[in-house]
């Protein structure tokens, strides 16, 4: 999931979530159990360094 939301960008838990239920059942169970808190967290990292990078 990880590698996935470097490759395309993603920032934001939603996309990676409907994502998931479209297209990869084993991370949607994964993100409704288990999953979902960390990989917020690492989106909210990925949205945070990209803000302040752009404020540079």
């Amino acid at each position: 999931m990880r590698s996935f939301c470097e490759a395309n960008d993603i920032r934001e838990f939603s996309e990676l979530f409907n994502y998931a239920a479209e297209n990869e059942p084993s991370w949607f169970e994964a993100l409704s159990l288990n999953s979902a808190m960390v990989m917020n967290m690492y989106l909210k990292s990925r949205r945070h360094k990209a803000e302040s990078t752009a404020k540079r």
